[in-house]
């Protein structure tokens, strides 16, 4: 999986075109958002359907296409048989396909969480049908340091208070 924090996340709006993949139009509203140039990036986008007035909304995600080489280089390297790159929310939500696989739960929501250190990944779906993604620059240091003013304490010993809770 392609690390989150090195993932653009974007809810795009795109006009909707029937028998078109809106694909072109959100590499060239991420690239424009990144002002960088669409080629030097990798992109991959979900399209969560129409909003009405003749647009769809998507969730696209970018990575830098060098950053895509290293890793299949890396790979490679480890002598694995390298078939894809995927984003971290596409592997998190794919690890609970055993979870949400009955015909019904398409109309089961989903929050996923992974607080880290330095970031929180959000993820909602329903389903398996991804409709939310972001990365949040808030993780668990922060809430540590957070916790340890108010409780003036350690970092480490606020963490561990923050833990047990």
């Amino acid at each position: 999986a392609i690390p989150a924090g090195q993932t653009v996340v974007k809810h795009v709006q795109v006009p909707r075109s029937e028998g078109l993949s809106p694909a072109p139009l959100v590499e060239q509203a991420l690239a424009a958002q990144l002002r960088c140039e669409a080629s030097s990036l990798q992109f991959r986008h979900v399209d969560l359907g129409s909003i009405g007035g003749g647009k769809s909304e998507v969730i696209g995600m970018a990575v830098p296409r060098d950053l895509v080489g290293r890793l299949m280089e890396a790979v490679k390297t480890a002598r694995l048989d390298p078939v894809g790159m995927h984003s971290e929310f596409h592997a998190a939500l794919r690890t609970f396909d055993s979870v949400t696989r009955r015909d019904t739960d398409h109309k089961l929501t989903s929050l996923y969480l992974d607080v880290g250190a330095g970031s929180t990944k959000v993820l909602i779906a329903h389903g398996q049908s991804m409709v939310f993604a972001r990365v949040i620059d808030v993780g668990g240091a922060q809430l540590d340091a957070a916790l340890a003013a108010r409780e003036h304490c350690d970092a480490t010993e606020a963490r561990a208070r923050r833990v047990r809770r």
